[in-house]
This record gives C-alpha cells, structure tokens and sequence, in this order.
C-alpha cells in the first residue's frame, strides 16, 4: 500500500531567508525553525524512508503576518514558485505541494488562488489556524477567508489531481 504524508512541513531556504531579512528573531519566536529537515532537503532525503511519498507545505510563518498586503503577495507568490521547483526536482519523494495565499490581501489571494488551481504541482492551499495573529474565526480573518474560500471551492473543484 502506498503511504503519503500530506502534513509535511518545510521551511525552504530562499523564502526562508526573505523572512529572517524582515524579521531577524523569528528563531528565537519559533523553535521549529531549528529542525534541520525542515530547512535542508538534502537532510530530509537522508532522513527520508524511501517510499512514503510527502505532500509538502510551508511551516507557519506567514508573510501577511510580516508584511503589507502587497510584499506578503509577492512573497507567496515566491514562496509558490520555489515550492513547485522543489516539488518538481524532488518528484521522488514530494507527490504535490500546497500554496500559500497572503489573507492579508483578498483579492491578490484570488489571483494566486488561480495561479495554484492551474498549476500541476500544487493541489491546495493551506489554512492555519491563526494568521495575522487572530484565530482563523476571528471577525477580520473569517471574512477574509470566507471570500478566498467561495472562489478556492470554484476553483478545485474544476480542477483535478
């Protein structure tokens, strides 16, 4: 039976570095980010079993979070484009990756929204429970993100795997 690990975090390097340059002590506010695995897949494939195929998404360090609505697009939609290169160079072990969208910015997190719907390697986007530091029910994010989700079930459900 083929086994897929659909909670596979990584935190890539380039994104990783534009965040550490907006914000130099998201180590010490994260400690995850001193998992070698997440940040190194050179790590991770040692670490690796083999045959367990990873569908791979960001750990939570959100740019809408850093950022204006606008550099927090712009940094998902680099975040993206690294992801789906990662993906495509290690096929082997990632099937698919999940996108990050800024909910800091609607109507750019439609645009993005399109831009994963049509793309071969990303399969969804990815929800946490908190963005801009509020819960995802609060007020300001639940409207946000019940917007980008109208558009997000149009979107996938059109599309497939």
């Amino acid at each position: 039976m083929e086994k897929i690990d659909v909670f596979a975090h990584v935190l890539l390097p380039n994104y990783y570095e534009k965040m550490l340059n907006i914000d130099s002590t998201i180590p010490e506010s994260y400690a995850f980010t001193n998992i070698e695995s997440l940040k190194d897949l050179r790590v991770r494939r040692k670490l690796w079993n083999g045959t367990t195929k990873q569908i791979v998404s960001y750990a939570n360090i959100n740019a809408e979070d850093y950022c204006n609505p606008e550099d927090a697009a712009r940094l998902c939609r680099e975040a993206n484009e690294e992801l789906i290169n990662s993906v495509r160079e290690n096929n082997d072990m990632f099937s698919y990756g999940i996108g990050m969208l800024p909910f800091n910015n609607v109507e750019e997190s439609l645009h993005i929204l399109d831009e994963i719907a049509s793309s071969k390697e990303l399969v969804g986007v990815q929800v946490f429970t908190r963005h801009l530091g509020k819960s995802i029910a609060s007020e300001r994010i639940l409207t946000n993100f019940k917007k980008v989700c109208a558009s997000w079930i149009t979107c996938f459900t059109s599309s497939s795997i």
